[in-house]
């Protein structure tokens, strides 16, 4: 009868042991989906936001390059008047 109740609280307890571990792994699971996909946000925000900055600079130095040849044509302007 002894030996019953040590096998029933062994079972048991391996019960608790198995259960606490599955509920552990799938915490652990979840836990690393969460962050895989906090990272995969972050690394495409990080990639829209290079994106955005090289279209302001693209867009920077194509007024810039309006502006110098506008500032070339008028000098070519005056300097044809002047001629």
């Amino acid at each position: 009868m002894n030996q019953a109740g040590i096998d029933s609280a062994r079972v048991v307890s391996d019960g608790v042991r198995d259960a606490y571990l599955q509920d552990d792994a799938l915490r652990n699971a979840a836990a690393a989906g969460v962050l895989r996909q906090n990272t995969q946000q972050e690394q495409y925000a990080q990639q829209l936001s290079a994106m955005q900055q090289q279209d302001v600079y693209a867009r920077q130095l194509a007024a810039l390059n309006a502006r110098q040849q506008r500032m070339n044509f008028v000098s070519g302007l005056l300097g044809g008047l002047l001629r």
